[in-house]
């Protein structure tokens, strides 16, 4: 009996404990949002003893002294969707915000550089996360791209470029400068950072749309109800990740290690060259090398008198590029003959090719002996059944090719 007294008397002091103070209280009107539950506190005895192995509760004052504490232009406005998202990360994604923490080492960095370049607010880097969690092979339902979830239409008025070699959507400094561009061209329309990230998500056109039907409203809030279903939840996701990011610890999270170098440089590339007379001079495993340069859909990087190509490389390895240069560019270059590769599709049922058995050597990828073989590496993946991108070394592939190179048994 007495156990039980004590285990009512310590529950009824925690709960006295997640009393909300009136300060708790001084957050955005509930008419702006829809179908949302009230973030009080219950206050029942079953369900509290029922959370008491679930993350303790936070109270909103606790929320709202911390994002005021954030030197940021943005309004860091705090209400019960805000609260949502910033749960979103810390409670229900925290594995995946362990990692996102983790690849931001290597990606802010880049983009902090990139956006001071072009006075924006350095906050401006949390769109990152919302847009693809720091994944700059992310692709959506509606076929944006990259790190900044580009259009193909958006993305090459605002510079990139894409094509059957290149997509510069997924290249972390071509794609943060167009990102810039546009951030810099929205804002410019609207003077407002919530409204300029409203219309990065649906576009100014929607945007204008919820501006007349609020009767003029220029307040992201006031004109919530009016926007896109998907919009509507895009501020206070961006508020959430910039929560999350910089109070993370708070919450007991604590960042994945990312297997990309935390320093790493640009070299020019003015001629064509192969990710595989790179990494096989240099050292350096070609996956390492191709989520270094993620643009380069085919490991190729097409380059000619007119125009030139970044290559991505730990900083380490920057001097060493530069004293091989000319062997990098020689290295099986017959092999890789990255100039004048011609990549074509054959099917079985055609008649007009050759059936090649080839054996995977030690260091050889799909693209390498799609290169080989002039085909693509869909058509490799195809006629062999594979989904993914290994290969093992003495596997043997089907190739169908018109290639005079077909002695590789």
């Amino acid at each position: 009996m007495k156990k039980a007294l004590l285990t009512i008397s310590i529950l009824i002091t925690t709960i006295n404990c997640f009393t909300q103070t009136i300060e708790d209280t001084l957050i955005a009107p509930i008419n702006y949002v829809e179908n949302i539950d009230s973030m009080q506190v219950k206050t029942d005895t079953a369900l509290l003893i029922q959370n008491l192995f679930v993350p303790l509760y936070v109270p909103d004052s606790v929320y709202i002294k911390r994002l005021s504490a954030l030197p940021f232009e943005f309004k860091m406005t705090y209400n019960p969707v805000v609260r949502r998202y910033i749960e979103l990360y810390t409670v229900k994604i925290k594995d995946k915000l362990q990692v996102i923490i983790g690849l931001s080492d290597f990606y802010f960095p880049i983009i902090d550089e990139i956006f001071s370049a072009y006075h924006l607010p350095k906050e401006l880097r949390y769109l990152s996360i919302i847009e693809s969690a720091l994944n700059p092979q992310a692709v959506s339902r509606a076929h944006a791209v990259g790190l900044w979830q580009f259009m193909k239409g958006t993305g090459k008025e605002n510079g990139l470029t894409i094509n059957n070699y290149v997509d510069t959507r997924r290249g972390v400094i071509e794609s943060t400068k167009a990102a810039a561009k546009y951030l810099t061209l929205l804002y410019s329309i609207y003077h407002d950072w919530d409204l300029v990230l409203a219309a990065y998500n649906c576009g100014p056109g929607n945007v204008n749309k919820a501006i007349h039907r609020s009767g003029g409203k220029r307040d992201f809030w006031e004109i919530y109800k009016h926007l896109p279903r998907e919009t509507r939840g895009y501020v206070p996701s961006f508020i959430g990740a910039a929560y999350a990011l910089n109070y993370y610890k708070d919450h007991n999270i604590y960042p994945i290690p990312t297997m990309l170098p935390l320093a790493s440089d640009t070299l020019l590339i003015c001629k064509n060259l192969h990710l595989g007379q790179v990494s096989e001079v240099l050292g350096v495993p070609i996956d390492f090398l191709r989520k270094l340069n993620p643009q380069y859909l085919k490991d190729i990087i097409p380059a000619n008198g007119k125009t030139a190509n970044y290559l991505r490389v730990p900083c380490e390895q920057k001097s060493k590029f530069m004293e091989l240069r000319d062997s990098i560019y020689a290295y099986r270059s017959s092999f890789y003959n990255a100039s004048t590769v011609s990549y074509q599709t054959y099917s079985p049922s055609t008649g007009s090719h050759n059936k090649v058995i080839h054996r995977v050597r030690s260091g050889e990828t799909i693209s390498s002996i799609a290169v080989r073989y002039r085909v693509s590496i869909k058509n490799i993946k195809g006629w062999n059944d594979i989904s993914g991108d290994k290969i093992r070394q003495g596997q043997r592939l089907i190739v169908y090719s018109r290639s005079a190179d077909q002695t590789d048994l």
